[in-house]
């Protein structure tokens, strides 16, 4: 008995583990088959998602924030009273987050009539309407704008040289690269639109207080103040990029530029995944004594 367990608890020769894997090579060879059809058909026959991509760099006047720096401490309280102060790349930042915003992806959904291209597969464009499970339930803005924010936009920025990497992932490539362009331009455009408003409210704001004060000094600065306003003003009227400069604009990835799935990396997977359960099978199976004839 003693000698018996000690046989039991003695591990195995690696060459007689490989024996039993070689004498059921065909076992092996079966599930590493049947690993590589699973591979190729999560590699297939799902619908490819492209990536498009735009890199994007800062586009506002250095020269515009040197000359509001040099204001000097007496003019810096109204300075930051009508928005003039340096931002130190503020401006950026606060629309890298605008454009991870849910908000501003919702608007841009509802501007580019986007639901029925993000839930094709249950719109039926003949009649307008939702079938399916969304027949009862239709998606709203706020659901798929979340859902865009999360799985399909990407946005990267690279600390040292202050660019911005914008990306969609989509099943149609042409339309990953409208959409990326179309992304960047309106994020451009509404800071835009917004920095107009405020140059326009600051000056409205500085005439006031040069009607009201007769202190020369104040006056000078005021006047100081104004004329960088009307800067700011120009440059936003006539700078489309306002805040990110288009350095590499997005381009329809190619029909064998894939981003998911990553076909090869599947079909190695499946294949390697079925051997292995094979071999794992080949090592642990005992086929049945054969019956004796008097049985």
């Amino acid at each position: 008995m003693l000698g018996d367990e000690a046989l039991v608890s003695t591990p195995l020769p690696a060459r007689v583990l490989a024996g039993h894997v070689l004498r059921r090579w065909p076992l092996v060879a079966l599930l590493g088959i049947v690993g590589l059809a699973v591979g190729l058909a999560a590699a297939y026959l799902p619908e490819p998602t492209y990536r498009a991509e735009a890199l994007l760099a800062p586009a506002q006047g250095e020269e515009l924030e040197k000359g509001l720096g040099a204001l000097g401490g007496g003019v810096g309280g109204l300075a930051s009273l009508v928005g003039l102060m340096p931002r130190d790349g503020a401006r950026q930042a606060e629309t890298v987050l605008l454009m991870q915003s849910r908000s501003f992806a919702e608007a841009f959904i509802r501007e580019h009539d986007l639901l029925p291209v993000l839930y094709a597969e249950y719109w039926d464009a003949e009649h307008r309407r939702w079938t399916g499970p969304l027949a009862e339930k239709p998606p709203t803005t706020q659901s798929a704008a979340a859902a865009f924010v999360e799985n399909l936009l990407k946005l990267e920025q690279d600390a040292k040289t202050r660019t911005v990497r914008v990306s969609i992932e989509w099943r149609d490539p042409v339309v990953a690269a409208r959409w990326v362009n179309d992304y960047v331009d309106r994020a451009n455009e509404l800071v835009r639109q917004r920095e107009l408003a405020e140059s326009t409210e600051s000056l409205q704001y500085l005439r006031r207080e040069l009607e009201r004060t007769e202190i020369l000094e104040t006056r000078a600065a005021l006047y100081r103040l104004t004329e960088a306003q009307l800067q700011r003003a120009t440059l936003a009227n006539v700078r489309r990029e306002f805040v990110f400069r288009v350095l590499d604009p997005a381009q329809p990835p190619e029909p064998d530029d894939i981003y998911k799935p990553k076909r090869v990396l599947v079909v190695a997977l499946g294949l390697v995944t079925g051997l292995l359960v094979g071999v794992f099978a080949a090592l642990i199976w005992t086929p049945a004594p054969p019956r004796r004839a008097g049985d």
